[in-house]
């Protein structure tokens, strides 16, 4: 895992790594990097089938011949083994091991002979993506590649690999990905509440019901440490979960599951959340060494954690929205394109608003707003009830970032600590407490061990609350990272903190201005890349992929910087994303069809975003 520790990860460059050969595979450098996009097309063919050596093949012929033929799953893989010789056959399961994904140019691929070791090869690749042992997705450094090295004997005449590390697993490109992997969440239930937590993980095809199952038993991931309930050990009686007739049987060994019922009920939500996402899945079946799992009120078949009473976030559920006109924020429909004058005109006041105030937020069951002026000086609210009297909240700090309320009603914003908040970077405010108790109104510090000094740009609460999403830079105006981590709450739903570490995400991405949830695991981020001028919208998933969107829309203004996104928000998921371009104008997008200007209204906010 990277963390910030105050130094620009653009400082480390990437490494290369060889070891002493063994009787089969190899260990690539096991340092985790951000880099490259990973938005190549994806090849998702069913038919490709691996090509066997041919005879006559020189030694890198079949090395290359061996890494293509890697690019199978399940059976598919016994045409790569025809590579290798018997012993190292035997000895090489890609399976266990971790998976380097590189640039779909063959000529990426380096294969030269090794000086002084005869038999030896070299094989260097850049990387722009891990998927280690835990199923993760790892995104690179743009300078990051692994090296490897590999000895070749022949048999009866031809050349075949014989040696290589061990721990080698295999190496695709990002076209072949998608069809050796699918992409799932595994589920962690948030420690304050019966929302389960999604984590995204890349299971290789073939016997998904299986790996799934195992990835979910395994530990919780360091950036949701103390966020979402610790793992239950429980272990797995047979090494395989076998689908029949749309049933997963899973058989856990009676020891490793713990006594409690409402543990076990937990165990079950995960694994029912988890399973039901397999295609074939219609029903998951739990049994301990064999006899029944039985828990108490609960009859029929397991297909919904929600038989558990634990909930799965899905996004946005009916948002209120609310568009800014003359002054005024009034309720609008999600199709901001379909605004007429005469719907702004009759449409009732929820909150009368100053110009000054331009970073706007909403909490969820739209009773108050939040706002700070362009310089980031004052933070004010504003209560349904208050008769649009702004409540001035006494200065905390300065550079305060838009804020945000998450889904229990606290106001979360970023700053530079004044005063007593000397050193501290993120606050939050309990908007239910009463205004006459000062303390327990007023802004707290947030504990975020892994932001540690870096200043805040942006900061957003996941719409199930159990995790935050930080831009941050250690320098203002010299490049800036995302940081994703869990919301650790005291029993009454208030923050106390983070979880201790963070993971990167949208890691080759240097600059970035605003961030916001769009769906459970992906963020919409205005940034751009090192070799990017302008900044532009972009979608980053936790795991760190990054997919362009297209900008600057048709109709945009003339010159770049004036069309040059600033700003961005969502009225509904990914195919509603909301940016606010440079020159103040709105533009929704709409599916993969493109942008439109929102013209009647100059802001738009949205609750619980």
């Amino acid at each position: 895992m990277t963390h910030p520790h105050g130094m620009p990860r653009r400082t480390a460059l990437g490494v290369l790594v060889t070891g002493a050969l063994a009787a089969c595979g190899l260990s690539p450098d096991h340092t985790i990097r951000s880099g490259l996009d990973v938005n190549a097309p994806v090849d998702n063919r069913l038919d490709v089938v691996p090509v066997p050596p041919r005879s006559g093949d020189g030694p890198e012929a079949i090395i290359r011949g061996f890494l293509e033929a890697g690019e199978a799953s399940g059976s598919g893989l016994d045409v790569a083994r025809q590579y290798l010789t018997r012993e190292c056959a035997e000895g090489w399961n890609p399976d266990i091991n971790e998976t380097i994904v590189h640039p779909s140019e063959r000529e990426s691929i380096s294969i030269t002979e090794a000086k002084g070791k005869e038999g030896s090869y070299e094989v260097t690749v850049p990387v722009v993506a891990r998927i280690d042992q835990d199923a993760r997705y790892l995104v690179a450094e743009s300078t990051d590649s692994a090296a490897f090295e590999f000895g070749l004997t022949k048999v009866d005449g031809e050349w075949r690999i014989d040696r290589m590390q061990t721990s080698f697993g295999r190496v695709l490109s990002t076209r072949s990905t998608g069809r050796v992997y699918r992409q799932y969440h595994v589920h962690y239930p948030a420690n304050a509440s019966n929302v389960l937590v999604p984590d995204q993980r890349w299971v290789m095809e073939g016997q998904q019901a299986t790996r799934l199952a195992q990835v979910q038993l395994g530990g919780v991931p360091d950036y949701l440490d103390k966020a979402v309930a610790p793992s239950t050990g429980a272990e797995l009686a047979l090494e395989s979960v076998p689908v029949m007739e749309g049933v997963a049987r899973v058989d856990l060994r009676a020891a490793s599951v713990p006594s409690e019922s409402n543990e076990r009920e937990r165990l079950v939500a995960q694994l029912v959340a988890t399973l039901m996402q397999v295609p074939d899945v219609s029903e998951v079946a739990l049994t301990l060494d064999g006899a029944p799992l039985s828990l108490p009120g609960l009859d029929g078949p397991l297909t919904s954690p929600e038989q558990l009473d634990y909930v799965s976030p899905t996004g946005l559920q009916d948002p209120l929205v609310l568009g800014r006109t003359k002054g005024r924020l009034v309720k609008v429909s999600e199709t901001l394109a379909a605004l007429t004058k005469r719907e702004l005109r009759s449409a009732r006041t929820r909150f009368r608003v100053a110009k000054k105030w331009s970073r706007l937020a909403l909490r969820s069951d739209g009773s108050e707003a939040a706002g700070v002026t362009d310089k980031g000086f004052e933070l004010v609210r504003w209560r349904s009830s208050s008769k649009d009297e702004p409540i001035v909240v006494p200065a905390f700090a300065a550079n305060l970032t838009r804020p945000c309320y998450d889904n229990g009603s606290v106001l979360w914003v970023g700053g530079v600590g004044l005063g007593s908040e000397v050193g501290h970077r993120l606050f939050h405010i309990n908007t239910r407490a009463d205004l006459d108790d000062v303390e327990g109104s007023g802004p707290r510090y947030v504990p975020t061990p892994w932001l540690e000094a870096n200043y805040v740009v942006a900061a957003v609460v996941s719409a199930d609350g159990s995790r935050i999403a930080v831009i941050s830079e250690v320098y203002p105006g010299q490049g800036s990272d995302l940081w994703v981590s869990g919301i650790v709450r005291e029993s009454n739903g208030l923050p106390e903190g983070t979880s201790p570490d963070a993971v990167q995400a949208g890691a080759d991405l240097i600059e970035m201005l605003d961030v916001v949830w769009v769906e459970p695991t992906t963020l919409a981020v205005i940034g751009r890349h090192d070799k990017q001028e302008h900044m532009s919208p972009y979608l980053v998933g936790v795991n760190g992929e990054v997919t362009a969107l297209s900008w600057p829309p048709l109709g945009a203004a003339r010159k770049k910087k004036d069309s040059e996104p600033v700003a961005v928000t969502t009225t509904d998921g990914a195919d509603a994303i909301i940016v606010t371009s440079a020159d103040g104008r709105l533009w929704q997008r709409l599916g993969d069809t493109g942008w439109t200007e929102i013209e009647l209204i100059s802001d738009v906010v949205t609750a619980g975003v």
